[in-house]
């Protein structure tokens, strides 16, 4: 049997269940997920290093922590996951050749 539409905003029917998203679970981030950040702090030196250096060896340094910075930073990113590739079955016998033999 059919269902009558009807919901909360529907005149006369009133609601008839309750629909509601639930709410989202939090992600379940990796124990080692925190990781790169420790590396992004052991580059701070090239940071506060290049402000008391010649102008070459500044930018150098800067280079260097922006470098090893966003290094980290599309480490921590990384690929998201991908559901497995499910490949299409494979034909249960080869077509067959006859049908296309020369006369």
């Amino acid at each position: 049997m059919s269902k009558r539409f009807g919901g909360r905003y529907s005149p006369g029917l009133g609601p008839q269940d309750d629909n509601r998203n639930p709410a989202p679970t939090p992600q379940i981030r990796h124990r080692l997920a925190g990781r790169p950040k420790y590396v992004t702090f052991a580059a701070l030196p090239f940071l506060f290093g290049a402000f008391f250096q010649d102008p070459t060896g500044m930018a150098g340094s800067l280079a260097a922590f922006g470098v090893i910075a966003s290094a980290m930073w599309m480490t921590g990113e990384g690929w998201p996951p991908r559901p497995p590739i499910r490949s299409a079955a494979s034909p249960a016998a080869p077509p067959s050749r006859a049908s296309c033999s020369a006369a």
